[in-house]
């Protein structure tokens, strides 16, 4: 949250100086179950009433305290430029207020494109860097590989950039695997099929309807994978035995011209994150954390904390 408010909006959050999160934060995570409420209505129109009389008046107030909290960022975000305070490195915002007019976005588009980033642009990453996290610690073997492969690849920590971390494989397999066997998003985000109708998976899909790929399930199906349930990073790599697996069906950052627009920044941030903790830590899963794994979903993961015991290196 700290490094996707610091890109969207020039300022961190501060929640690593607190080790606590703020009331916006805390709404984020709550008020994320009204999607699948959402989706709901969308679907059954009819139940659209009923929707809104069983949702949590608590859920509300959340939505309304985040959205609110996404036009205060906006606004003094706005009132920085006007004032030309000297932005200490150009954000998002600053690439926004850059467009000609006629180009550039109202500030209702800006609110609810601000809402976006902050939503997909933190959580996600977080989810799958966690979940990364678990799987290592549960499989000290590997997690021995991919420290070596880090540790031994850099002479300082200031070395550990983006063009470098791409020379990795291992550290490239690992994401991979966790976005296979933990996609930040279990199902996929629905698309709307042409008015005229496709065939889909060799069935007629009449126009108009909305389908979605059950992203958890089919990147455990045994129909793609060889060991589906099981975390082997070697998968995506050549000559591992696995060469038969189906590594295009995991398609994390959705598919097409409509896919995440934000893709290279998650990759780019997934493995500075983690090879900079690799660089300085080890990790150790606490007892507490031994089923962290089994979480319910409404859109989003519902993570309980992840609770590990790290000691310095360095």
């Amino acid at each position: 949250m700290d490094i996707m408010s610091d890109l969207s909006f020039g300022q961190p959050l501060g929640l690593l100086d607190t080790a606590e999160f703020t009331p916006w934060v805390a709404a984020i995570f709550s008020w994320i179950k009204l999607f699948d409420l959402s989706r709901i209505t969308l679907e059954y129109p009819v139940l659209g009433h009923l929707a809104r009389w069983l949702t949590p008046q608590a859920l509300l107030d959340d939505q309304e305290l985040h959205n609110r909290s996404v036009r205060d960022r906006v606004d003094l975000r706005l009132e920085r430029a006007e004032k030309n305070d000297g932005q200490q490195h150009p954000d998002m915002w600053h690439y926004v207020l850059k467009q000609p007019e006629g180009r550039r976005l109202d500030r209702e588009d800006m609110y609810v494109n601000a809402s976006l980033f902050m939503l997909a642009g933190a959580e996600t990453t977080a989810t799958l860097l966690s979940g990364l996290v678990w799987f290592l610690c549960r499989d000290p073997p590997r997690m021995e590989k991919l420290c070596g492969e880090v540790r031994g690849a850099f002479g300082g920590e200031d070395e550990i950039g983006m063009a470098a971390l791409r020379e990795l494989p291992y550290l490239a397999a690992c994401v991979e695997e966790a976005l296979r066997l933990y996609p930040p998003l279990p199902i996929g985000p629905p698309r709307q099929v042409h008015p005229d109708g496709n065939i889909i998976c060799g069935q007629w899909v009449p126009g108009k309807t909305r389908v979605a790929v059950a992203q958890y399930t089919a990147y455990r199906s045994p129909l793609y994978f060889k060991d589906p349930e099981k975390f082997i990073p070697e998968r995506w790599l050549p000559d591992t035995g696995y060469e038969d697996d189906r590594r295009d069906v995991v398609q994390a950052f959705s598919y097409g011209p409509r896919n995440c627009i934000g893709k290279n920044l998650a990759y780019h941030e997934m493995r500075v994150i983690l090879a900079k903790m690799l660089w300085n830590f080890d990790f150790e899963v606490c007892p507490e954390s031994e089923g962290w794994i089994n979480q319910k979903s409404y859109t989003l993961w519902q993570k309980n904390p992840l609770w590990v015991k790290a000691r310095s290196i360095r």
